[in-house]
């Protein structure tokens, strides 16, 4: 029996959603695991950490690197700087 047109687009549609559904199932099995909290870990027993004036030098940089590459990937220019602030949470 030939394939025809018909049967290979039905063949074809089974199969993404068949693709769909398992996406669709392992995402909420993932996001179940993720949503259920750790009993163990609370924010409170964790210090607060800042990081050095060398590592925020390192930040920018590669900020201004990430920068350059999406304006020459995209062919955008760059209109503006980032701004360079770091902040706590007090």
């Amino acid at each position: 029996m030939p394939i025809t047109c018909i049967t290979l687009f039905k063949t074809i549609l089974q199969l993404l959603l068949a693709a769909a559904l398992l996406t669709g199932v392992a995402l909420s099995q993932t996001g179940l695991a993720a949503s259920q909290p750790q009993s163990q870990a609370s924010p409170a027993a964790q210090p607060e950490t800042h990081i050095t004036p060398q590592q925020a030098q390192e930040l920018f940089r590669s900020v201004d690197q990430i920068l350059a590459f999406a304006s020459q990937d995209s062919g955008l220019p760059i209109r503006h700087t980032v701004k360079r602030a770091l902040v706590s949470r007090e």
